[in-house]
């Protein structure tokens, strides 16, 4: 073989592995993180929240926080999105640390959890 046909070979070669690789990385879905650090920045610490203890250990359906999804199927959208630090005057929807609060809050009462501060605040 010649080294024009070798180079060929060589070149189609590494295109149908850089194809194969990409496809793969394509078909590779992406996990959804189970673990996020929320933080307010106030004084109390931050929350470590585990979107899988809620789900599997609380039967928590990921629409029940992402209120605005249509399904569960849905792309998620991220709190902070809508919910902001500090939402400007008249704004209907509620600042960022309420929201989690009014949530995170009522369904801890629901199921008979401590509601001291600490439980879910870390410094």
């Amino acid at each position: 073989m010649d080294k024009n046909k070798e180079r060929l070979l060589a070149l189609c070669l590494m295109a149908a592995l850089f194809l194969v690789g990409a496809v793969c990385y394509a078909a590779y879905s992406q996990e959804e993180p189970n673990r996020i650090l929320l933080d307010f920045g106030g004084g109390q610490g931050k929350v470590m929240f585990g979107h899988y203890e809620h789900f599997e250990d609380f039967d928590v359906a990921c629409i029940d926080c992402h209120h605005t999804a249509e399904d569960e199927l849905s792309e998620m959208q991220k709190c902070g999105d809508c919910h902001l630090k500090k939402m400007p005057k008249g704004d209907p929807c509620v600042a960022r640390k309420d929201a989690f609060h009014n949530q995170c809050i009522g369904c801890h009462e629901d199921i008979g959890m401590d509601l001291a501060c600490g439980d879910c605040h870390k410094k």
